[in-house]
C-alpha cells in the first residue's frame, strides 16, 4: 500500500475522468427483497471508454421492502365509475385500502 496526499488523489481523480456529483442527499439501490439506502452520500461519477460508472461512499442502511402493491386497471375504473371520481383518485383509494374494492369505494364515498 502506499500513502499518497489529498492533492496527488485529486490529480489521479482528475486524470481517470472523475468528479464528484455535488448535493447528492441520499442513494437507493432496490433488489428483488430489499433497499440499500444512503443517506449523504459522497457520488463520484467516471465515464471510461464510454461507460459512466459511479462510485457511492457513505453508510448504508437496509430496508426490508414490503411486496409493491400492484392494482389493476380494472379495478380503477370500478371504483371511479361506482364513486363518480377520477381515476387517479380512485387508485390513490385503491392503494390506501391496500387494494380492498369495497374499502376504497368507501372512503371516497365518506
Amino acid at each position: 500500500m502506499f500513502n499518497m496526499s489529498p492533492s496527488q488523489m485529486k490529480n489521479l481523480a482528475k486524470q481517470l475522468g472523475m468528479k464528484e456529483i455535488p448535493g447528492v442527499e441520499e442513494v437507493i439501490i432496490k433488489t428483488e427483497k430489499k433497499d440499500i439506502v444512503i443517506k449523504n452520500p459522497v457520488v463520484s461519477q467516471m465515464n471510461a471508454m464510454g461507460q459512466i460508472s459511479f462510485q457511492v461512499v457513505g453508510n448504508p442502511t437496509e430496508v426490508e421492502r414490503e411486496d409493491e402493491l400492484k392494482i389493476n386497471e380494472e379495478d380503477i375504473e370500478i371504483v371511479a365509475e361506482k364513486t363518480g371520481k377520477t381515476k387517479k383518485e380512485a387508485e390513490t383509494a385503491l392503494l390506501k385500502s391496500k387494494g380492498d374494492i369495497a374499502e376504497a369505494i368507501i372512503l371516497l364515498k365518506n
